[in-house]
C-alpha cells in the first residue's frame, strides 16, 4: 500500500513497519475478539452470539382489533371518497348563461376559446368536488383521533365505557 500524504502520522508508521517486518500488526479491523482460529483458514467463535432482542409484539386479538378498527376508517373515507368522485362525474355541463356569467367576452370568443372556457369551467366544479372529498377524509381522520383521545379520558369519567372501548369506537366510526 502506497504511503499518503493525507494519512496520520501513526498510520504511516503501521504502514513502514509493516513494510519492513512483512508481517502486519493486528489492528481492530484485522482482529475480531468474537473468533479464533485453530486451524489455518477455519475460524470457530467462542461464544455463541444471541440473536438481537426484537419488540414484543402486541397478542394477536390486539393486532386484530386495531386492523380491524383502522380498516373501519379507510373504509369510510374510501367510501365518502368513491361517492364524490361519481358525483364529480355525473355533474352537468354548464349552461350558456353560467358560462356569460364566468366569461363577459363570451359572444366575442371563437367556438375553440368558447370550447376551451367551457372545459375549463368543468374542470373547475369537478376539481371542487374532489377537494370537498380530500376535506372529508381529512374530517375523518380528525374525528377518529378526537375518539381516540376521549377513549384515553373518557373511560374514567365514564364507567360503562370500561371494558367497551372498542365497540365504542366501531359505533362512533360508524354512526359518523
Amino acid at each position: 500500500m502506497p504511503i499518503d500524504n493525507r494519512m496520520s502520522k501513526e498510520d504511516k508508521e503501521k504502514l513502514l513497519n509493516e513494510a519492513i517486518n512483512d508481517t502486519p500488526e493486528p489492528t481492530e479491523e484485522t482482529q475480531d475478539p468474537q473468533e479464533t482460529t485453530t486451524e489455518v483458514g477455519k475460524d470457530q467463535p467462542d461464544e455463541e452470539v444471541e440473536a438481537p432482542k426484537q419488540p414484543k409484539t402486541p397478542p394477536l386479538e390486539e393486532r386484530y382489533k386495531a386492523s380491524t378498527q383502522e380498516g373501519q376508517v379507510l373504509h369510510l373515507k374510501n367510501e365518502k371518497i368513491t361517492k364524490t368522485v361519481l358525483e364529480a362525474k355525473n355533474l352537468p355541463e354548464p349552461t350558456e348563461d353560467e358560462l356569460k356569467q364566468s366569461f363577459p367576452e363570451w359572444d366575442d370568443m371563437t367556438p375553440t376559446e368558447q370550447r376551451l372556457a367551457k372545459t375549463s369551467v368543468q374542470s373547475e366544479r369537478k376539481f371542487s368536488k374532489v377537494y370537498e372529498a380530500i376535506q372529508e377524509g381529512q374530517k375523518i381522520d380528525e374525528w377518529a383521533k378526537k375518539v381516540d383521545e376521549f377513549l384515553l379520558t373518557g373511560v374514567t369519567e365514564f364507567k360503562r365505557l370500561s371494558g367497551n372501548e372498542d365497540e365504542f369506537k366501531s359505533f362512533a366510526m360508524v354512526t359518523r
